[in-house]
Order: structure tokens, then sequence, then C-alpha cells
């Protein structure tokens, strides 16, 4: 006997900037970061946003390629498996994520005639439903931070390695074992999230104390904002924003994704691919 599914529908806003390092610019390189996000219409009427920042390799040849891939294949696995992942066990899905991005990742640099350690880089991410519940997966440097009944919680912080200035990569082989996920789910607050930020190792120095794993208060204001603004204003005096305040205080790429919920259910939610 069939019936009606009622769904929650909320409102997700994304926007996103990846800025160079001072040190890659004094160099004449590139920015080694990368970050897409990729929304997905479910047939019973929700939607998905899927949102993943990598942190390239500086040691590497081809890290920041390896950034745009990782970053692209993640953020869409997560947007098209958001039920199964949230229902399958932890170690399903780390070694899903992994394979995922190293196949990617792999069919690139067979291509090159290059390893697939030449693309190493990290991986935060995040996927959101319109119902409200969330999925997150996160392996190396950066951070993730929620918005839980108006207080920020860091969901996920950095991940180093045995030695100062060692992480771990996607590449890595034993990637799999390092990915830390989480969700909604198996969260221990209540709540559900009503805003995120992911962000490269550039701008956790500022915003996450490593220490006592406090978030700065700015990012609060930062999620209000987008959550009252159109995308397009944000996106535009969010570069600025991480040029003048976030690149001051680190010589590294910075890499910033904030999402939020609509604050005016007017705004729509449209279907749309974007990779930086």
């Amino acid at each position: 006997m069939g019936g009606t599914v009622m769904v929650q529908s909320l409102c997700w806003k994304v926007v996103g900037v990846s800025v160079i390092g001072t040190q890659h610019m004094a160099a004449g390189g590139r920015c080694e970061d990368g970050w897409s996000t990729v929304r997905r219409r479910y047939p019973d009427g929700r939607t998905i946003l899927g949102v993943c920042v990598c942190d390239g390799a500086g040691s590497t040849s081809h890290g920041w390629l390896g950034a745009q891939i990782a970053s692209r294949v993640v953020a869409a696995w997560l947007a098209d498996n958001f039920d199964g992942a949230l229902a399958d066990p932890v170690e399903d899905n780390r070694w899903s994520i992994s394979s995922v991005a190293k196949r990617a990742i792999r069919r690139v640099a067979e291509k090159a005639g290059l390893s697939i350690k030449d693309y190493a880089c990290t991986m935060v991410a995040l996927a959101v439903s319109s119902d409200g519940r969330w999925i997150a997966a996160h392996l190396g440097d950066g951070a993730i931070v929620g918005m839980f009944d108006g207080c920020l919680r860091l969901i996920s912080s950095p991940r180093k390695g045995e030695f100062a200035n060692e992480t771990y990569f996607i590449t890595d082989q034993d990637s799999v074992e390092n990915i830390e996920f989480q969700s909604s789910a198996g969260f221990d607050i209540g709540e559900q999230g009503t805003a995120f930020a992911l962000f490269t190792d550039g701008v956790e120095v500022t915003l996450v104390n490593r220490h006592t794993r406090e978030v700065a208060p700015a990012l609060r204001y930062m999620l209000g904002w987008l959550a009252d603004h159109d995308e397009g204003e944000v996106a535009q005096d969010l570069e600025e924003q991480v040029k003048s305040v976030f690149q001051q205080h680190t010589s590294d790429d910075c890499t910033l994704a904030l999402v939020a919920k609509a604050n005016h259910q007017s705004d729509v939610d449209i279907i749309s691919d974007s990779t930086r």
C-alpha cells in the first residue's frame, strides 16, 4: 500500500575560493589547492550537495592536478552515494572513497607516464542533504567545522604523520586506514547542522587552535553572511577576505569552502557542478 513521503527541504548554498600562497607566488609557481562542488537531485525530491577541498603536495610534480582530480571525483561520489554511505560500515566507505580517487588519478598518471605518487594530495570532503543529514570524510591536513544550534564545532581536525610537517595523502598505499569518516547518524550532537566550513591547512592555521581545538568566532559571521546573501556576492567578497586576512598569516595556498542553509526559502537550489 503506497503513501506520501514528506521531505523537509533545506536549501543549501555553497561558495569557495582558492588563493595562491606567497611562497608559490614568489617562486612563479601555481596554486596547488583545488576544490569542487556537485549537486544531485534524488527521485524523492531531495537535493544532495557534495563539496571537497584538496591540497596538492608541494613535494610532488603534479600535486596540483591530483588535488583537482580528487576534489571532483570525491565530491561526486559523496553526492551520488549519499544514502548508501550513511547505511554502510565506515570501513566500506573509506575503501570506496580511496578507490575512486586513486582510480581517477591513476588513469591520468599512466597516460603521462608518471607514478600515482606524483599526484599526492590531502582530502577534506562533505555532503549534505536537503533533509538535514550529512556525511564527512577527511584525510591529512585541513579541517571541517560545523554550526550546531548556533555553536561552532570542529567535526574533523588536522591529521598529521609521525614527524613534523608530515601528513597523509589520498595516493598513499595505506590511505584507506587513515581516512576519517563521520556522519550525522553517529555524531554526538543531536541538532542538525545549519552550516559548515571546509578548508586546507593554509586557512587552518588562522581558524583552528591546534592545542585547544577552538574555532575562531569570525567563522560564525562568515557562515551567517552566506546564509543571508547571494552566493555570487559572497564568493566575490570571500576571495578578498582570504587575500587580506588568511593569506597574511601563512605562505601556503589557502582554500576555504562555506556551506550554509539559506535563511530565505525563496533562494533557488540549482543543480550544478563546478571545479576550481
